[in-house]
């Protein structure tokens, strides 16, 4: 495969740190872990998730977005709306969202959306569609990735500062081919080893890319668009933060409530703490805090008592027993 650089191009591609690529990626791991890191976040959620659960990368592919994997490369035919470092602002793209979706409303079968393959209504109406697969994406990124968030953004960030110095050294264009070991420069484009016999004509919008934290070195996606919208790359960078602290082969109290509500329960354990210092722990936003709380203390697992303006959480006896006989 080759990308044809026209002029402009180059100047109009850039590095995106940004949680919607992570949000599909961690979809596309569940099925094809050995394009994941070993002991990376993307294992962890391959584990978790339920195999008979409908696959979102088959929802995509229901959506008309024609995926196809060369050994490691993943290639589509439609690229999707990344212009921002928001997710909200990413999801509002995707499917104009006007409140945040009720985790329950999926029951924590992330991807069957209360039965979609027998619902033609949602095939067929591609508004409904796009609400149903931003909503599956913001239950994942807040179920699974949001406690990881902060560190993977500052492992992301700490990339785009050594490509920029990479690109002031030796060129923009020679700079893009540091990105992977599957990219390579010959001065007017990028040859894509490993991928279909094609060309793509960037058309002066130039590349999104987007580095993906954990995923393997053989991994490489390119999404591309025909709108005027740019095509998208996402690259693998090293989870290495994460490498470096020893983790269990498996988390069985992730396993029944999730990684995210896993490192609640954890943080809460013992004396109990407030909404601010759970959030300080688990280096979240309080809403994030907040709202891995109401699923908890819905679930009979964590209370919550107000005493004057302070609020402090606790386990329930049935949290506690469960954390102790999990871990």
């Amino acid at each position: 495969m080759r990308l044809n650089f026209q002029v402009g191009d180059l100047a109009a591609t850039r590095i995106v740190v940004s949680p919607l690529p992570h949000a599909i990626f961690a979809a596309f791991s569940v099925h094809h872990p050995e394009l994941t890191e070993k002991g990376s976040i993307w294992r962890d959620i391959a584990r978790t998730v339920p195999r008979r659960t409908l696959p979102l990368l088959d929802i995509l592919n229901r959506g008309a977005s024609r995926v196809t994997l060369h050994d490691g490369l993943v290639a589509s035919e439609v690229a999707p709306p990344i212009q921002t470092a928001a997710l909200s602002d990413e999801l509002d793209a995707l499917a104009a969202l006007d409140t945040p979706p009720q985790e329950r409303e999926f029951g924590g079968d992330l991807w069957r959306f209360s039965g979609l393959p027998g619902r033609p209504d949602l095939d067929m109406d591609p508004a409904r569609f796009r609400r149903a697969l931003a909503d599956s994406m913001y239950v994942l990124f807040h179920r699974f990735l949001a406690p990881e968030w902060p560190g993977m953004r500052r492992r992301l960030e700490a990339r785009l500062a050594t490509y920029q110095e990479t690109a002031a050294r030796i060129g923009l264009g020679s700079a893009l081919s540091t990105l992977s070991p599957r990219l390579s420069w010959d001065g007017s484009g990028m040859i894509v080893a490993g991928g279909p016999d094609r060309t793509i004509d960037l058309g002066g919008r130039g590349l999104l890319i987007h580095p993906i934290v954990g995923a393997s070195p053989r991994y490489l996606g390119i999404a591309t668009t025909q709108d005027r919208r740019s095509s998208v790359l996402t690259v693998p960078i090293p989870d290495s933060g994460r490498q470096a602290m020893p983790s269990p082969a498996f988390d069985s109290l992730a396993a029944l409530v999730g990684r995210a509500r896993a490192r609640v329960m954890r943080a809460v354990g013992g004396p109990g703490c407030r909404t601010d210092e759970l959030a300080g722990r688990l280096k979240v936003s309080a809403s994030t805090a907040s709202e891995h709380v109401t699923v908890l203390r819905n679930a009979g697992l964590i209370s919550t008592r107000r005493n004057g303006q302070a609020v402090h959480h606790h386990l329930t006896a049935l949290g506690a027993r469960l954390l102790e006989a999990n871990g």
